[in-house]
């Protein structure tokens, strides 16, 4: 995510304070969310309270002056909407510039997993919500749209615990880039059909799709169920076809990966190999039933 170089301090103004004392150098004043990273000091004030968040989260007032310094990373965001004056300089920054002041500080170098989007969300880009309408939508732009983010609609029978994450229908047409974990059960099958549809399930304007599926745990569960009561009994290759239906062609570019951690082997070579054998030819079928526009 956000690094965490002094460089961050060059979207405030720094400048001497009236009466300051010598023992501060130079003294940050904060428009702007910023990190401290860990054993630095740093001189700041503010005209509003700031937030300081680190293993526990705090407010302070730095009407004058004063040094903070820790020995874990700081953010430090002021606690209420932007000031005038910053919002007349933010005004005058060419476009460009203000997307990479918020591509700094917004964009993380892998994909947002489910269990700490909220967090991320909450801690990140709602400073950025809080300021001017035009810093609030270019930030949302920047978060949406050039992060890569996690979905997940079914539980791993493999880690029945894990979060889902079902992106909520007013941030999808945003989302540009997204990891679809799944073991392809009927009803991912029926989300991938969707997303191929006119309105994209709501995804009108993804550029790019990872297909992660859960290939090794999926094996054994068609393996499981070629005795269904249900149907009856169906061969692995049937139980595949009954719960995809017609193969699916995306309007978009993506790619279809495989995940073999969900493998359990048995102790037995002969019935590893066979499983082995069983999940690769499964990877086979989603490759084939599976393809995208570019």
């Amino acid at each position: 995510m956000s690094a965490t170089a002094p460089e961050t301090t060059s979207t405030s103004a720094q400048r001497r304070i009236p009466g300051q004392d010598e023992e501060f150098e130079e003294v940050i004043e904060v428009h702007w969310p910023m990190d401290i990273p860990r054993q630095a000091s740093f001189a700041v004030y503010s005209s509003q309270p700031l937030n300081i968040s680190a293993p526990c989260s705090m407010q302070v007032h730095a009407y004058t002056p004063i040094r903070i310094r820790s020995d874990n990373k700081l953010t430090v965001s002021p606690a209420g909407p932007a000031t005038p004056g910053f919002a007349r300089g933010w005004s005058k920054l060419p476009t460009e510039l203000k997307l990479e002041i918020l591509r700094y500080n917004l964009l993380y170098p892998s994909p947002l997993w489910p269990a700490n989007i909220n967090t991320v969300i909450r801690r990140e880009l709602f400073p950025y919500l809080r300021m001017t309408p035009d810093i609030a939508e270019m930030a949302k732009s920047v978060f949406y749209q050039e992060n890569r983010f996690i979905m997940q609609f079914t539980n791993s029978v493999v880690f029945p615990a894990s979060i889902l994450a079902k992106p909520p229908m007013s941030i999808r047409p945003q989302l540009r880039h997204i990891t679809f974990q799944t073991r392809l059960c009927e009803f991912d099958w029926q989300i991938l059909r969707a997303m191929s549809g006119k309105d994209g399930a709501g995804f009108t304007g993804l550029v790019h799709l990872k297909v992660r599926y859960l290939s090794g745990e999926d094996a054994a569960i068609l393996e499981l169920g070629k005795d269904c009561l249900t149907r009856g009994p169906m061969s692995f290759d049937e139980c595949y076809l009954s719960r995809r239906g017609e193969p699916v062609h995306l309007p978009f570019d993506g790619v279809v990966t495989f995940d073999r951690s969900g493998f359990v082997g048995r102790r037995n070579p002969e019935e590893d190999e066979a499983q082995w054998e069983l999940t690769r030819r499964v990877e086979g079928f989603v490759t084939r039933d599976i393809t995208f526009t570019k």
